[in-house]
């Protein structure tokens, strides 16, 4: 019969440590500085997260922002003080941090890594019926600014998950990936239960 095998990596890491402290420092920039101050800080957190060689580490990050860990970042409106800010082009024309890391990254995966594309079938024929569903709305009626919004809200995370598997590749960055993400989750289970 075969024994059972323990891991014998540590449950807590550093960066665990690292991660938790960047969103309470985020946190402290969205919450308490000016929405001027915090652009300067997240466009130099999108620099770091697009210099790195850890994605892991900024996906679950981006994952965790996202999911709001315990009410945090929940703004909904553009003005709203209390979420991650947007970069505004012009009237009207603004884009938010997630959306500038979603394509940072999916050209990074689509560019950068050499690994094989895992999904490549699936992606053409997706590909192919993104493309006529684009072509369609407009013939159906569909305005540009609700193609926008659909491409923001769906089809840049959804895309993500496609090209995510060329940035974490290596069973050990998975498990990274895991940690990382684990405290954040488990409190947000808690939180649901309570």
């Amino acid at each position: 019969m075969d024994a059972v095998q323990y891991s014998t990596k540590p449950a807590w890491s550093r960066e665990i440590t690292e991660i938790i402290a960047l969103v309470l420092v985020s946190a402290v920039f969205v919450y308490f500085l000016s929405p001027a101050i915090t652009r300067i800080y997240f466009a130099i957190i999108l620099l770091l997260a697009f210099r790195s060689d850890k994605p892991y580490f900024w996906i679950a990050f981006m994952f965790i922002l996202i999911n709001e860990p315990a009410g945090l970042f929940r703004g909904s409106t553009a003005d709203d003080l209390q979420r991650v800010p947007l970069f505004t082009f012009g009237k009207g024309a603004s884009i938010s941090v997630y959306d500038i890391f979603f394509v940072g990254y999916i050209i990074k995966a689509l560019t950068k890594v050499r690994q094989p594309i895992f999904f490549k079938s699936s992606l053409n024929v997706l590909t192919f019926f993104a493309i006529v569903l684009f072509f369609y709305s407009f013939i159906a009626g569909t305005s540009v600014k609700a193609m926008i919004t659909i491409t923001r809200a769906f089809i840049f995370p959804f895309s993500f998950f496609l090209v995510a598997h060329r940035l974490v590749y290596t069973k050990e960055a998975f498990e990274r990936l895991i940690k990382l993400l684990l405290p954040f989750y488990t409190c947000s289970i808690a939180r649901a239960n309570s």
